[in-house]
This record gives C-alpha cells, sequence and structure tokens, in this order.
C-alpha cells in the first residue's frame, strides 16, 4: 500500500479516520494525501467562488498544522489540499488521479431518513464509485 487517501472535515469521525490513516502508514510505509472538498454555495460567481475557497482554505490551514504535527511525530509522509467541488465526486477522482490504494473517510450520521436517500451520504457515494478499497470509520 503506496498511498493513502484521507477525507478531511475536521469532524470528530475524520480526526479518527486521520488515526487510522496514520497507523496504516507507519505500518506499511506509505504516504498520506489528505484533502478537505469545500461545497461552494450554487448558484455561484467567480469571485464567490474564490472568496470562499480562500476562507476555507485560511482555516483548513490552521486544522492542517496541527495534523502535519501527528504526521511527523508518527514519521510519514503527509500531503495536505484544499479542494473545491461536490465532495463525493472529488474525492473519488482525486484518488483516481492519485492512484491511491486505500481511501479513509468518517462516516456522519446527521442526516434525516429521507434527506439521506434523496442526496446520499458522502462515504456511501464514495464506497460505491471509488477504484480503491474505502474505509469508512464511524
Amino acid at each position: 500500500m503506496k498511498s493513502i487517501l484521507v477525507a478531511y472535515d475536521s469532524s470528530e469521525h475524520a480526526n479518527k479516520a486521520y488515526a487510522i490513516a496514520l497507523d496504516y502508514a507507519q505500518k506499511f510505509n506509505s504516504e498520506i494525501y489528505v484533502i478537505t472538498v469545500a461545497r461552494p454555495p450554487e448558484p455561484a460567481m467567480d469571485v464567490e467562488t474564490e472568496a470562499f475557497i480562500e476562507e476555507v482554505t485560511e482555516q483548513y490551514n490552521k486544522d492542517f498544522a496541527h495534523l502535519k504535527g501527528q504526521a511527523t511525530s508518527h514519521k510519514v509522509k503527509a500531503h495536505f489540499e484544499v479542494l473545491a467541488g461536490h465532495p463525493a465526486q472529488t474525492i473519488v477522482h482525486y484518488a483516481q488521479d492519485l492512484n491511491v490504494d486505500l481511501i479513509i473517510i468518517g462516516a456522519v450520521r446527521e442526516k434525516s431518513g429521507l434527506l439521506k436517500w434523496l442526496l446520499g451520504s458522502v462515504a456511501s457515494q464514495v464506497t460505491h464509485h471509488a477504484h480503491c478499497s474505502v474505509l469508512v470509520v464511524r
């Protein structure tokens, strides 16, 4: 297992997913790619989208500083990036582009049954469309 992708949204589940990724990366001498996907409001104008992405990037760079420290203490090479788009699609495409061996994602159960049925969860969409194995952390 050469590379692991972690979908990160700063939730408790995402922090658990990251901790598991660090353990796997140590055991298998893997690199970790940690991504956050910001979903701009729709419909959005280019200026609004750019400002939104800058704001989200600034917020997550603070979180990433802590995560980078954890990776360094575990002696794991980690890459961090904030992307914009539909979360599930962006995660799947990014994983394919990097040809990662494993995606680790936290599962959040905050949606109502009807809303989850209409939208689907990001974790279930990633699991369904990913080219590689997906570990869903609850």
